[in-house]
This record gives structure tokens, sequence and C-alpha cells, in this order.
């Protein structure tokens, strides 16, 4: 299967209030402009007031990450290449999980060492969290109602 598999802009959204704090990756079809970045942390401050009853001062950041075919949320990864057949969408997903690899064994690596002494520190910003995605037995396609209104293509795993 060859195919011109696109990639699309990825942010990390970062919000800390005491003595919490919650990330989360977001892929978007363009590049977020400074009112859009704005927009996007007031709606994430809102939901995260609501659903964990804050009061205090959050401080959220947006940061762009890198441009990549696939997005990691909680034991799922999605894109918005939803026009792939299924034969297709393995194969995008199967060289996403090949380019991310190196990242998941430098974050396994670290975890194995962090109590050791004499172990050099890597790069946490070269780890990724697979998050399972590794053992192509968890993965299932899902194209659901909301993976269609949402637009995106899901592997759950």
């Amino acid at each position: 299967v060859v195919m011109n598999e696109k990639k699309y802009p990825i942010y990390k959204i970062t919000s800390e209030w005491k003595e919490n704090n919650t990330s989360v990756s977001i892929m978007f079809k363009h590049h977020l402009s400074y009112i859009q970045k704005k927009l996007l942390i007031s709606d994430f401050e809102k939901g995260l007031r609501q659903k964990n009853d804050i009061s205090s001062h959050i401080t959220t950041t947006v940061r762009f990450l890198e441009f990549e075919s696939w997005c990691l949320i909680w034991f799922n990864h999605y894109t918005f290449n939803d026009h792939y057949t299924d034969n297709e969408i393995l194969v995008s997903f199967e060289r996403f999980v090949q380019r991310k690899m190196p990242g998941q064994e430098a974050l396994s690596r670290s975890i194995r060492n962090r109590n050791l002494p004499n172990q050099p520190d890597e790069n946490p910003d070269d780890f990724y969290c697979l998050m399972g995605a590794e053992d192509h037995w968890r993965w299932n396609i899902c194209r659901c109602e909301k993976c269609r209104t949402r637009g995106v293509v899901t592997v759950d795993h």
C-alpha cells in the first residue's frame, strides 16, 4: 500500500493548579493563531473548573509538539485521514508506531533506571508513551458515529 500520508499539527495543552496538573495532546487541521490558542485555553480551563470544581487560579499553556498523522488520547490514537480504507489505516498506524518506538523505548529505559545510581538522564522530550499501541493484537479500528461526527478514525488499543 502506497499512501501520501497527511500530517497535522499537534499541540499539548498543560494546566496546573494548586497541587494538581493535567495535560492533553490535540490534533488540529491547521496551525492555531494566537487568538485560537487563547480561546482554547479559556475553553479548556472552563471545562476543568466544571469537571473538577476548581476555584483557584489555573495556569495553562499551549505548545506546538509536532506534525504527525496520529494523535494520542487515553489508550487510543486518532487521525483525520478518515478517507483511508481499514487496511490503509492499519498500514498508516503501523508506520506511526514504528516511528514512535524509539521514544517508547527511551521512556521504558528511564522508568527502569529511575532508582539506579549513575544512570545518565535522558531527555524527556524524546519520550513517547504508546499506551499499548506497540501490541498489534490490541488494535481495533473505530468508525462509530462519534468518530464520524469528529471527522476522525480511531484505533483503540
